[in-house]
Formats: C-alpha cells, structure tokens, sequence
C-alpha cells in the first residue's frame, strides 16, 4: 500500500478502507501513524459478516445450521427426490418456477441465512416431499421427521432467520456500487434496535443473548470511524440524530480537523455552523 501511497502521492488520498484480518489491521494502524491525512478504517460489511460468523458458532444456530444442512443434502444428492421436490412446486406455483434449496458458503457466514430462506420458501414442499409415497423409501425417516417437526425445528429457523436477515441485508447494501458512509452509523442503530427487540422470542439461551450483545458491542467498536459519524452528522437525512453524544463530539471535532487541515488558519470555525 505505501509503495501505492508514494507513486502516486499521498496527499492526494482521502481514505484507504481494508479488510479486518489482523496483518491489515496492523496495516491501517502504521498508516495512520504514517499518514495522519488519511482516514484508514475497515470493511463494514466485514465487519457484519463476521458478527454472522460469530453468530453462527453459537449451540442454537449451529445445531439448526446442522439440521438444515442434512436436509438440503439430503434432497439434492438424490435424482429422484429433487425431480420430486421441484415437481411439487411447479404443480404449486403458477408460475411453474421452481426454488433451489441452498448450501451456506465458507467464509460467507451470511449465505447461512440464504439457505435457512431457502427452507421457508419452500416449507410447503418440503412438507409435502415428507409424506409423498413414492419417495418413503429414499427419504430417510429423521429427515422426514426433522421436516415435519413444525413445533421446534420450523419454529426456531423462522426465529433466527427475522433475527439475522437485516444485517445480511445491511450486508449487501454497504457492498453495493453506490455505499454510502453515512449510512454506516444508522446501520448499527437499526441493527441495535432490531436485535433487542427480536431478543424477546429468541431461542438463545441467556447465555448466548449475552454472547451476541458483546459481539455486537465489539463489532461496533471496530467498524466506525470519525469518518463515518462527521458523514452521518453532515447528511441532511440524518444530521447526527441517532448518535451518542460521544458520538457527535467525535464527528465534529473529525470535520473540524478535516477542514483545519485543508485552510490552516483561514479555517472557519465549523463547530459553530454545526451547533446552528
């Protein structure tokens, strides 16, 4: 990166986002002794991917990411149970189109959540794959009963899916060819909001709830930057509105020295047209 810096001029970069893994991290850091002009921060979207990650390593998603998994196996290694399964929807659908039930990618902790909506969007099916006589013998009976269990099984992929679908779709937002840094704070507002509201009839145990409200803390702590809340204070959508107090004084005081820097002593007093 520095060899970049210097060819092509380091006053003429404004910020330089990287990944999270620790030998960037060490990067960004020696960049920002180095380089105080230049705001270096991480990957928000990363970021959420790996509170995903963290997520998913807990008993309850895990163990439902494990039965969801043996389902969708199951089904798409066998000819005649997946000829069977699209069978059923396109007899359901209209539209004659059918849905493919889906894998989660290593690394890409938020394609769990692709696959448990995989599941819910074809419940239907499933249900109906579980009781077909024509496959009894192929489909195994702890699929079928795994399938069929509407109490606990569908119950908790439902719960689990409402509780981290918003930051998979914060996700592909922030990694969207128009990402805007403003957004960055009010992201982690409405995923705070969200999480403690959908905490109330989540399957987690006590322990777990308190697991994923450290994550997210840490996960926070992490991903914003001065950059992000001074973006989120001058966007007229948002004006700084959700921020913390702390928040806002390390917003502007970030705006203040940004503007300091480029108009040295003819720098207009920036706090005072903010306090207005």
């Amino acid at each position: 990166m520095e060899e970049i810096l210097t060819e092509i001029g380091a006053d003429k970069f404004q910020a330089i986002v990287t990944d999270n893994a620790a030998a960037m991290v060490k990067a960004r850091n020696i960049l920002h002794e180095k380089y105080e002009n230049i705001s270096v921060y991480g990957c928000v979207a990363h970021t959420l991917n790996l509170l995903i990650g963290n997520i998913s390593k807990m008993k309850t998603m895990s163990s439902i990411e494990g039965d969801a998994k043996a389902i969708v196996k199951e089904i798409n290694k066998s000819h005649i149970l997946s000829a069977t399964f699209k069978k059923i929807q396109v007899k359901k659908n209209e539209t004659k189109i059918s849905i493919s039930l889906k894998l989660p990618v290593k690394t890409r902790w938020g394609s769990i959540i692709h696959g448990l909506k995989s599941l819910l969007d074809t419940k239907y099916a499933l249900k109906a794959l579980a009781v077909c006589e024509s496959v009894e013998d192929i489909l195994s009976k702890s699929i079928s009963k795994l399938i069929l269990d509407e109490e606990v099984f569908w119950v908790t992929v439902s719960k689990l899916y409402y509780l981290v679908n918003p930051t998979v779709e914060y996700i592909t937002k922030l990694e969207s060819d128009k990402p805007v840094l403003s957004q960055v704070p009010q992201c982690f507002y409405s995923l705070q909001n969200h999480f403690e509201s959908a905490m109330l009839t989540n399957p987690f145990s006590k322990q777990e709830e308190s697991e994923l409200k450290e994550f997210f803390v840490k996960t926070k702590q992490m991903t914003i930057h001065p950059i992000h809340l001074a973006a989120n204070i001058l966007d007229p959508r948002f004006n700084g509105t959700h921020l913390t107090r702390e928040e806002q004084i390390q917003g502007t005081e970030f705006i203040d020295a940004q503007v300091v820097s480029k108009y040295h002593d003819d720098s207009p007093d920036v706090l005072a047209e903010l306090a207005q």
